[in-house]
């Protein structure tokens, strides 16, 4: 078993050599940090993404902490399948899941600047405190800035233009995972595993919460950890298929009729 572990472990660490490899190659014409440039946003996305590949090989070469390597699978999957949900589209639907992805995420941080408030008591000195105060200050003042910029590129939007109402919803529940613009639902992360990935391989990635979240499951080992390290292993390998057939087509092309259908596929493989 040692010996399957090490062979798919050398495989995974090719791919994601070679992988990187490729990104990089791409960050050289695709590195802006505004986050309306979204092909730049997309890359530095992808670098994250294969960052945190390489994050999962080191727990599996040195770590033995099972909850720690399969918690990394989980994350990455989500990763993934959050970057495919805003970005396998055609625009103006691109941009518009674009924006309501980094307003979430902006009005969230904001959000979180207003609960912890630095209090005195907390600082040992004046200084310090009056350190955290600006600190947050500023924090808050970045997220605002960002908060209305998004929001302008919203309401500017074709789909909000076209469809106000609906948009309208959407944008209040900050939803960059909604099914499509007339249910506006939001896609919960076991149905978007199973839209993108074989069954067996979404089923395991549901799976995972007992161990992400500290479930029944997460104080029991009871399957065999080499037996388990090969299919967290091989999951891995099957969820770099994306980026990978993200970066055949690059970025300029791979929102095409067809290779939009190329990420349903996978799949059928």
């Amino acid at each position: 078993m040692e010996t399957i572990i090490n062979n798919e472990l050398l495989d995974l660490k090719s791919k994601q050599a070679n992988l990187t490899k490729r990104v990089v190659a791409l960050f050289t014409e695709y590195n802006s940090s505004s986050i309306h440039d979204i092909e730049s946003y997309m890359v530095s996305a992808m670098l994250r993404i294969l960052k945190m590949t390489n994050t999962f090989i080191g727990l599996v070469e040195e770590s033995g902490d099972f909850q720690a390597i399969y918690s990394q699978v989980r994350m990455l999957a989500d990763n993934i399948f959050s970057f495919i949900t805003v970005y396998n589209c055609p625009m103006p639907e691109r941009e518009f899941r674009h924006y309501l992805y980094i307003l979430d995420g902006e009005l969230q941080c904001y959000d979180l600047f207003e609960i912890m408030q630095p209090k005195r008591e907390s600082f040992q000195s004046e200084s310090s405190y009056l350190k955290a105060i600006e600190h947050c200050q500023r924090g808050k003042q970045k997220r605002e800035q960002v908060i209305a910029e998004c929001a302008v590129k919203l309401d500017n939007n074709e789909l909000t233009l076209q469809y106000p109402n609906e948009t309208k919803e959407l944008i209040e529940n900050r939803n960059w995972k909604f099914a499509n613009i007339f249910s506006r639902k939001s896609v919960s992360w076991n149905k978007l595993y199973r839209k993108y990935a074989p069954k067996e391989t979404a089923a395991y990635l549901s799976y995972l919460s007992q161990l992400v979240h500290g479930l029944g499951m997460s104080n029991y080992c009871l399957w065999s950890k080499e037996g388990d390290y090969v299919t967290a292993i091989t999951t891995v390998q099957k969820l770099l298929y994306f980026i990978e057939l993200f970066i055949q087509n690059r970025i300029e092309y791979m929102f095409t009729p067809s290779v939009s259908g190329a990420y349903e596929r996978i799949s059928q493989k």
